[in-house]
């Protein structure tokens, strides 16, 4: 199980780095990121400290669940997750301590597939 969940924690957490600009949600903790590729959108998200504890990690379920949303309204084709960040979020959140003991520059991040219409 140990080595399981280490595995996950290793795909999830991956370093801030991509293309396109990083955002501050509003006044919130987090800095999110969202970008549309020709087949994908990728969704990132981190804390902007380590101090803010693990509430960061449901308010970028919900920062990206708006931006999901929103780009469903503009027509975009992709399947909805129920959690944007699924059950990598819930991992990181049930582990939270261990993680935030020694961990910096964590990220949740996933890709969601556009499917093509016809």
């Amino acid at each position: 199980m140990k080595t399981t969940l280490l595995a996950l924690t290793a795909l999830v957490l991956t370093a801030c780095a991509g293309h396109g600009p990083e955002r501050s949600a509003g006044d919130s903790q987090i800095a999110f990121k969202f970008e549309q590729t020709d087949d994908h959108l990728v969704i990132e998200c981190r804390p902007l400290s380590m101090d803010v504890g693990w509430e960061w990690i449901d308010e970028c379920d919900r920062v990206a669940g708006i931006n999901l949303a929103e780009a469903r309204a503009r027509g975009l084709n992709f399947e909805m997750p129920d959690r944007p960040f699924g059950m990598a979020a819930e991992a990181m959140r049930s582990n939270w301590e261990w993680l935030s003991a020694g961990a910096s520059g964590l990220t949740l991040s996933r890709e969601i597939e556009l499917q093509q219409t016809f």
